[in-house]
């Protein structure tokens, strides 16, 4: 488990939980269908009665129910990719920063593998190029991801990437100050989960992300 590997290697996480909250007695349905689903997989989740609720956070409003996953919790992200960075590489992996993929190549349809040309600084004159060959290529290039996949395969399986960007927004007064990570229920069709108040480790408090969608990846 996360928590298990986070107090073993001293990454600093809190164990915070979450609450989704309903407004209307259409949010209260898709509550509890999301609480049936996460029961059937197996995921610990429970409504909390309002009394409670208002108990637990005066401030914080919810009209119809709330419904708290207990065991979600917040991290040091910076302090959790480092330790996954010493754990690879200790176990005889290499990391490429400022390196680009820029061809790959399919070695007898990916059956025997995948020949994979990087360039390093490819703007500077000192940029070096490599081919390295592997037999399994994970893409996870993320806002790269679609176009780096559609060099590979056919036309007709190309997919399109559709961008959007979020911004949060810091919250500074010293009250209120909820000790929970508030999340609003989900709504049909929309692009994320809403936003939600979040909470960083020294407590302080976010709301976000709003959603804006861009055509250009790089529109920061």
């Amino acid at each position: 488990m996360l928590y298990d590997l986070c107090s073993r290697n001293n990454i600093p996480h809190r164990n915070c939980g979450k609450w989704i909250l309903a407004q209307t007695s259409s949010q209260h349905e898709r509550l509890s269908a999301l609480h049936q689903h996460a029961l059937s997989i197996g995921v610990p989740m429970h409504f909390v009665p309002l009394s409670e609720a208002r108990n637990r956070e005066p401030d914080v409003l919810a009209r119809k129910a709330v419904l708290e996953s207990p065991t979600t919790g917040i991290l040091d992200s910076h302090a959790y990719m480092s330790h996954l960075e010493s754990d690879f590489q200790s176990l005889g992996g290499d990391l490429a920063c400022h390196t680009t993929v820029t061809a790959i190549n399919p070695l007898s349809s990916g059956s025997r593998g995948y020949e994979i040309q990087t360039t390093t600084t490819p703007s500077s004159p000192e940029s070096t190029t490599t081919t390295i060959t592997a037999e399994t290529l994970i893409n996870s290039a993320g806002l790269a991801a679609i176009p780096l996949s559609n060099s590979i395969l056919p036309p007709h399986r190309h997919l399109t990437a559709f961008y959007a960007k979020g911004s949060y927004y810091s919250y500074t007064p010293s009250s209120p100050r909820p000790s929970t990570l508030i999340y609003p229920a989900p709504t049909p069709g929309a692009a994320g989960l809403g936003t939600h108040l979040t909470l960083d480790m020294t407590g302080a408090v976010r709301f976000g992300p709003d959603i804006e969608w861009i055509d250009d990846p790089t529109d920061l």
